[in-house]
């Protein structure tokens, strides 16, 4: 059961994660959207959707989704970078246009999507962490985390489900167990 408690350590989790970011800037815009207004109604629809199947704002989630273009590298005009790899560089306007080299495709969406993917990255994540042997150091699922989730999963005394999606996640006494649908 996927309650508003769990939804909204999901989404301290997301904003501290968009805190540090540095690049994505549209995902602090959304998080900033998100608690300017109707924050509870906001977080009982994302629990809504996971209890009821309520595929109508799921639908509407997915609709917002969209791509953002941000200039990775720009190739400069100047010979002087050319003959010398030297360039200094200034918010002095140099030419009327650009070329960019490279971007960077950064994913838009609203909040409520980016709850969903961190839920399944907490519950499956952890799942999956877990069968990683010692020597694996990198992108891990913190200590934290995985703590958080089974106080969550000792407080339930009865087997539960948990359905996300095409995952569906067994809970029996904190341990979890996961079973892809096909």
């Amino acid at each position: 059961m996927i309650t508003k408690d769990i939804v909204v350590s999901a989404y301290n989790c997301l904003k501290s994660y968009a805190y540090y970011e540095n690049l994505n800037f549209f995902l602090k815009e959304e998080i900033a959207q998100f608690e300017d207004s109707l924050y509870d109604e906001k977080i009982e629809k994302v629990v809504d959707f996971f209890e009821n199947n309520n595929d109508i704002n799921f639908n509407e989630w997915l609709n917002k989704i969209d791509v953002e273009l941000l200039p990775k590298k720009i190739d400069s005009h100047l010979d002087i970078e050319k003959t010398s790899g030297a360039l200094f560089l200034s918010n002095n306007k140099t030419s009327d246009e650009y070329k960019v080299g490279a971007v960077n495709y950064l994913i838009v969406a609203p909040i409520e999507i980016y709850l969903i993917e961190t839920l399944w990255s907490i519950f499956v994540g952890s799942m999956l962490d877990d069968k990683f042997s010692d020597s694996v150091y990198g992108n891990r699922i913190s200590k934290v985390i995985k703590n958080i989730l089974r106080i969550v999963s000792m407080r339930q005394k009865t087997p539960q489900k948990i359905s996300l999606k095409d995952t569906l996640i067994i809970i029996i006494n904190g341990e979890m167990v996961v079973s892809i649908k096909r």
